[in-house]
């Protein structure tokens, strides 16, 4: 025997046409989540490469004489 769902039951689903909203809703939310993260990962990328280019420039600046030092062992 097949169960089906009481009148009460019924009642209590959505109807069919609130179910497109929710989940545009739910769309949206999510690029909302994306575009929040693509902006976090654009500025760690230019935190990483400031330091990237503060460590270049110190690299750069140290005199030869150290570094011949520093690599002699």
């Amino acid at each position: 025997m097949v169960k089906t769902k009481s009148l009460r039951a019924l009642r209590l689903l959505p109807p069919n046409d609130s179910m497109p909203r929710a989940n545009d809703s739910l769309v949206g939310a999510n690029n909302s989540l994306a575009a929040a993260n693509d902006q976090a990962v654009r500025e760690r990328q230019k935190i990483f490469s400031a330091g990237r280019t503060k460590m270049r420039l110190a690299l750069r600046n140290i005199p030869k004489e150290a570094c011949r030092i520093a690599y002699s062992r």
